[in-house]
């Protein structure tokens, strides 16, 4: 039955897409993109209670402020497990390892690239799996957190795939913007 839904619900976002295309003007389809480049311009939010926004890209570098969970930044680059944002007017570094890159601001669609895949409760093989997604199957990207990328398998159903196993995608639609 959960595949079943499933595969409704990636007809359903490839339908949507495609009328979207054909309608509206200025819309030119979709364009396939790699993870790095969907990081680019991103804002990222921090997950744990706490986490340390630094100087320089170190954990040794001076500490400039704690910052909370749910607090957002922009991204500017990055380098290695950081990501260089703004913070407050000035360039700061943040591990990569305690945020993660929000994607809910524009379609971004996670493509099954592999034959089958295992989407799991959270970022990570040590989580349950939830379900599985054959290839081909295309979810909506809502984030993505070292090397996973979480996805809504249907309103207010999440689930998380490894980034390799995904062709990340987004809506060209400068129209609606």
């Amino acid at each position: 039955m959960r595949k079943c839904q499933n595969t409704v619900v990636a007809i359903a976002l490839t339908v949507v897409v495609a009328v979207i295309t054909a309608i509206v003007p200025g819309v030119s389809g979709i364009r396939p993109v790699q993870a790095q480049n969907v990081q680019q311009g991103k804002t990222v939010v921090v997950i744990p209670a706490q986490a340390n926004l630094r100087k320089a890209p170190s954990l040794s570098a001076p500490v400039l402020a704690v910052l909370k969970a749910g607090q957002e930044l922009s991204v500017l680059g990055e380098q290695k497990d950081w990501f260089k944002v703004n913070y407050q007017g000035q360039e700061a570094w943040i591990h990569k390892s305690v945020v993660e890159i929000n994607l809910e601001k524009e379609l971004v669609l996670a493509t099954i690239t592999a034959s089958m895949a295992n989407l799991r409760q959270g970022p990570g093989t040590s989580y349950p799996i939830v379900t599985m997604a054959a290839k081909s199957q295309s979810f909506r990207a809502l984030a993505i957190r070292t090397g996973w990328v979480k996805l809504e398998l249907s309103p207010g159903k999440l689930a998380w795939v490894s980034e390799g196993l995904v062709a990340l995608s987004v809506l060209d639609e400068p129209a609606l913007r």
